[in-house]
């Protein structure tokens, strides 16, 4: 009889690590535009809002996409991922499959969204970047509940 491995990296913790990336990006490039831009950039951001402005709803309606699809597509990601490992596999092996394919469709829906936090920093208003990053966490939190119910952390 063999003793189970005990899996590596808590889902918990690689979930909530996901979930804070859109926001502390948002948070750091507000920081960064804070300190380093000059008075002036104001001049330009103020210029460049409104059409920034379109941009970033288009990044939110791409990231909603983006979270359809990679929270569509990861159950079937997972599965093959799986079934390609051999019929002995333990318990650590299953659980890395997961956490690639966690993070791989987890990180779909970052990309547009982490692109509106650059419209923001550049001038777009604020509301729309903001409703991505509810979006893009919303999105990991389904993504990182529905991993629990296909293989992560079952023996």
């Amino acid at each position: 009889m063999t003793v189970p491995e005990k899996p590596r990296t808590s889902p918990l913790w690689l979930v909530g690590a996901t979930l804070v990336a859109a926001p502390v990006a948002l948070a750091f490039e507000s920081g960064l535009r804070w300190v380093l831009f000059p008075a002036d950039f104001e001049v330009v951001r103020t210029w460049l809002g409104p059409s920034l402005t379109v941009v970033a709803w288009a990044l939110v309606g791409l990231a909603a996409a983006a979270g359809v699809g990679g929270a569509a597509a990861q159950r079937t990601l997972v599965q093959r991922k799986l079934a390609r490992l051999p019929s002995d596999a333990s318990e650590g092996s299953r659980q890395a499959a997961c956490t690639q394919v966690f993070l791989l469709t987890a990180s779909i829906p970052q990309v547009p969204v982490l692109m509106s936090t650059f419209t923001f920093m550049f001038g777009a208003s604020i509301v729309p970047t903001v409703v991505g990053v509810a979006v893009c966490t919303v999105s990991v939190l389904v993504q990182g509940r529905a991993l629990r119910t296909i293989g992560w952390g079952h023996e």
